[in-house]
């Protein structure tokens, strides 16, 4: 099931390449009225399609043959373009690429959000295209070639018209296509973008062209939840996330690297913090995107101090700097660095601190839901196990006559962080999984006096 997005988004989606492929019926509709009009038909021979718009390449063949552009003549072209254009694109071999249908389904199926159309095609030629493979119906409006001779205006025009569909002023956007054109004109709105290697470029093509997501094409995990800037719903979708964005993926990388076969704190942790993290940030107003809270949850371990070092009050400030200086190379500043470093600096038990923000306190709670339940009971036992401590002290287990040392008995760190931790937490669903983890805590540690013989004092 698709889950709603918290704030209106629009979403701009282009065509050739991305959603459809024609067969090239486009170029040879345009070879075809170069041809009945100027006996040029090879006007656009070198002329490379991809990611520009119908005006910018008739402008370009224009030039290439020596012919005068004017718009009287773009308009004369463009009409007998039309003409053929619906007879090659009946008579190619049209595509429909993977995912695309399910794709569009799933989008337009969320409220709250426009769906339209940003590509170079003219509306009137981009309406031929998709109308073949049914596409056209679900997108109402878009930007299009015929709004502007830059791709970068054409989303522009594109953005305008969906922020009047939403009834607001400004809102984010996601631009979705499958050429480095269509991530530069995404920036160049202010919106982000997903690209798809599904058209001429490849992931690597992509992804040096700064998209903030590559996928191979619609169906991969993690393409709609990305789009949406929705939380991961399992796994999968998280680590193909982190794969599609360049900025997680090198975040990843490091961590990876940095791993000291501690499992208390090892990727399966990080995983479970950011798939915990993006759920709970997303239920609440939010000022930054799920991206943002995914890397501080593979952040807020990267520096692992020992629980016996005296620096341990300091591992989330040293975590900190550390991200900070990770998150600068990848080209993170300003306010969003901040409020990346800032969740990971307040989130840990030992530094006592409440967050300010909802990327904080859900990176908080995420962490503190780590301790709890049987995933807290496994990761209690392995750091006991660092810590050459053993499970409880022979002679008094509970602690009723003496100080409790979690350093040296691992029960005892029940009843010094554990068993109250849910009363910490800041978001109601990590409340509610609080309280529930914690009844596993308080049964297991019934179970345990049991089978020592030394009942759990009430």
């Amino acid at each position: 099931m698709v889950g709603l997005v918290h704030t209106p988004v629009i979403l701009l989606i282009d065509i050739d390449g991305t959603l459809i492929l024609t067969g090239g019926a486009g170029r040879r509709a345009l070879a075809l009225a170069f041809g009945e009009l100027y006996e040029r038909p090879d006007a656009c021979n070198e002329i490379r399609f991809g990611g520009m718009t119908d005006h910018l390449i008739v402008k370009a063949a224009f030039e290439r043959i020596g012919a005068g552009y004017s718009d009287a003549a773009a308009q004369a072209l463009f009409d007998c373009y039309l003409g053929h254009l619906r007879t090659e694109v009946a008579a190619s071999d049209y595509q429909i690429m993977p995912g695309a249908v399910e794709f569009v389904q799933a989008i337009t199926a969320v409220s709250g959000i426009a769906v339209g159309l940003g590509t170079g095609n003219i509306e009137a030629g981009a309406r031929v295209k998709l109308s073949r493979g049914e596409l056209s119906a679900p997108f109402s409006f878009g930007g299009f070639g015929s709004d502007a001779v830059l791709r970068a205006d054409v989303i522009g025009a594109g953005l305008e018209r969906g922020r009047a569909l939403l009834g607001v002023a400004d809102c984010p956007a996601m631009i979705v296509g499958d050429t480095p054109k269509d991530v530069s004109a995404a920036h160049a709105n202010g919106a982000r973008c997903v690209a798809v290697a599904t058209g001429g470029y490849g992931v690597a093509e992509l992804r040096a062209s700064g998209a903030d997501f590559v996928f191979s094409d619609l169906t991969q995990p993690g393409v709609l939840a990305a789009t949406l800037d929705r939380a991961p719903v399992d796994g999968d979708e998280l680590r193909a996330i982190i794969d599609a964005s360049p900025l997680l993926s090198a975040l990843h990388a490091v961590v990876v690297a940095g791993e000291d076969g501690d499992p208390a704190h090892d990727r399966g942790h990080l995983y479970r913090v950011a798939l915990w993290a993006a759920r709970l940030y997303e239920a609440q107003e939010r000022r930054a995107t799920i991206v943002d809270i995914l890397a501080a949850a593979l952040l807020h371990d990267i520096v692992n101090v020992p629980k016996s070092s005296p620096d341990r009050a300091r591992a989330s400030e040293l975590c900190a700097e550390r991200s900070r200086e990770l998150l600068a190379e990848q080209g993170v500043h300003g306010a969003r660095l901040d409020r990346i470093c800032d969740a990971v600096r307040d989130h840990s038990f030992s530094r006592g601190a409440i967050p300010n923000s909802a990327l904080g306190k859900s990176l908080q709670d995420a962490d503190r839901l780590e301790a709890l339940g049987a995933i807290g009971i496994a990761r209690t036992f392995a750091t006991s196990v660092r810590l050459n401590s053993v499970f409880i002290h022979p002679d008094d287990p509970w602690g009723s006559a003496r100080e409790l040392d979690d350093n040296a008995f691992a029960v005892d760190h029940f009843f010094t962080k554990l068993l109250t931790l849910h009363e910490t937490f800041h978001t109601e669903q990590a409340r509610e999984e609080g309280h529930r983890r914690a009844r596993r805590l308080s049964t297991f540690l019934d179970w345990f006096g049991d089978e020592v013989g030394a009942p759990r004092p009430r």
